[in-house]
């Protein structure tokens, strides 16, 4: 019996001892930790802890249910975990929820709630722990405050920076030109192509951008291909800009004359990366310049034909005065008595004095400074007069002259002096076209509202590659020595100025034919 009472008291002894540890466990522990009934919500034990986060004394803890304090946002969720915790389908739960204070503040919890074992089934007890996260929760909304901002600025910084390239886009899109940029690879490979390559060279960007269909240096002539390579170069290796003139070949081959402006792109290191640049279409200011040269050298010609005919008025005069008194003194000599042979003389004499007066006339006239006026000539004369200069330098040549002009040809509205010019440049064409002996045929007919003046030669012909730039300023088959390039450009200039065209056809060896239609009446 006394064994049995000693026993009961070590028990005892341990069970006291035992709950005291959980007592001082549950009243020191830094976790708030109370006893809770999941059916009704009612707080049966708080710990200090838990007290103090809540902001309540353990009797007023002791008086309330944990929905009463929980912040109605909360509640739900709460109630939603004891359900599933009641009907056994957790074994608890944790979340985070805010707890009322008496002054109204809230304070956040993190909160886990698991079931204790409990005799009596229908009074479920649930042990709840919570800690308090209000800082944590500060914190974090404090992160969430600085991580929207930033998010906002990267935004509208974003933004900022697609507009950017949006009106940089547009404004290279707008541009009179093609931008682009060049790898530094052994193609030199351009990855990026404005949109302006389609006028400036018919191909699209993609069909240059990494030579998809043509890399741009076949777009460049050949004939420009080697002095482009080499002025960027020496560009490159002086780390300077570069300018430069030169032909591209569009898609529909066409000739254009271009002006780039490039730079080197190179690394922190100083590796050259690629290129940069901008290419745009001087076509029509280059035909401007060649304009504004071939009318300054026509003018420089115009104003050697005015010198050349005072020239000859001055010595026309000169030399009809003494002609006249050989003709006269051949004309009394031929009363007195001579012989018939004599006679026969004497009327040779006042022949080639006639001949030269009318040679001398024709030279006067000529080259008289043109009036600009518009008259009615006889183009059959008009041709005669030029021929009348130059037949004995053809016939010098052996070149044999054959007239075909048209009889009952009506007069012609034109500048007589520029008609005279364009025919005598096309029969000294066509007598510079004769190596040898030859023949040149002038032949005039009317076709319709137009007078027909056709010159035609023996000579060497032209090739068709020529005849697509005869009529070009400075343009000549000729040696340099012998010929300007301008006398075809400015014949043409004044049959169009007339309203009139020239045709020309041509065979190798065989010889050319060049026809001026001029309106009978200018409009």
């Amino acid at each position: 019996m006394i064994e049995d009472n000693t026993d009961r008291k070590k028990v005892e002894e341990k069970l006291s001892l035992s709950e005291k540890r959980f007592k001082t466990i549950f009243e020191e522990a830094p976790l708030g930790v109370a006893l809770i009934d999941s059916l009704n919500g009612q707080i049966y034990e708080v710990n200090p802890k838990f007290a103090s986060i809540a902001g309540r004394t353990r009797e007023e803890m002791s008086t309330i249910n944990w929905m009463s304090i929980t912040h109605p946002d909360d509640v739900q969720e709460d109630l939603d975990g004891m359900a599933e915790l009641n009907a056994g389908k957790i074994d608890g739960f944790n979340m985070d929820k805010r707890y009322i204070k008496p002054d109204g503040s809230h304070v956040w919890i993190h909160m886990t709630i698991a079931p204790i074992t409990v005799e009596d089934k229908a009074k479920p007890r649930h042990l709840c722990m919570i800690q308090d996260i209000t800082e944590k929760k500060q914190v974090e909304k404090e992160l969430e405050t600085h991580r929207n901002h930033l998010e906002k600025l990267v935004k509208a910084r974003t933004n900022e920076l697609k507009r950017s390239e949006t009106s940089l886009i547009n404004l290279i899109s707008n541009l009179n030109g093609m931008v682009y940029n060049c790898k530094n690879d052994k193609d030199w490979t351009m990855d990026f192509v404005s949109s302006g390559s389609l006028e400036l060279t018919g191909y699209r960007p993609g069909d240059i951008e990494r030579n998809n269909m043509i890399s741009y240096n076949e777009i460049i002539h050949p004939d420009d291909r080697e002095a482009v390579w080499d002025n960027v170069q020496e560009a490159l290796k002086n780390k300077v800009p570069f300018i430069l003139h030169y032909r591209i070949t569009t898609s529909e081959g066409k000739i254009k004359y271009v002006w780039e402006q490039g730079r080197g792109v190179w690394s922190n290191s100083g590796e050259l990366e690629g290129l940069q640049g901008f290419i745009t279409d001087i076509t029509k200011q280059v035909d401007a310049e060649q304009q504004i040269k071939n009318s300054q050298a026509q003018l420089v010609h115009m104003e050697k034909l005015s010198a050349l005919g005072k020239l000859t008025g001055s010595i026309s005069h000169e030399f009809n005065n003494p002609l006249q008194g050989i003709r006269n003194t051949i004309a009394i000599l031929s009363r007195s008595a001579l012989s018939e042979k004599e006679v026969q003389l004497a009327k040779l004499g006042k022949k080639e004095c006639d001949r030269m007066g009318k040679m001398i006339r024709g030279l006067r006239d000529f080259y008289k400074p043109t009036s600009g006026k518009f008259s009615f000539i006889d183009i059959n004369q008009c041709m005669e007069e030029v021929l009348a200069l130059q037949i004995r330098s053809l016939t010098e040549r052996s070149i044999q002259v054959n007239q075909q002009f048209s009889d009952n040809l009506p007069q012609v509205e034109v500048v007589e002096d520029q008609i005279k010019q364009v025919v005598l440049n096309l029969v000294l064409n066509a007598a510079d076209s004769i190596s040898g002996e030859g023949q040149i045929t002038l032949a005039t007919e009317k076709q319709d509202s137009h007078v027909a003046i056709r010159i035609q030669d023996t000579g060497l012909g032209i090739s068709e590659d020529d005849k697509q730039n005869l009529f070009e300023p400075f343009f000549t088959t000729k040696e340099t020595e012998q010929g300007t390039g301008l006398g075809l450009s400015i014949s043409y200039g004044i049959v169009q100025d007339h309203g009139g065209d020239i045709e020309v056809e041509s065979e190798l060896d065989k010889g050319t034919t060049f026809t001026v239609r001029l309106p009978i009446k200018r409009e």
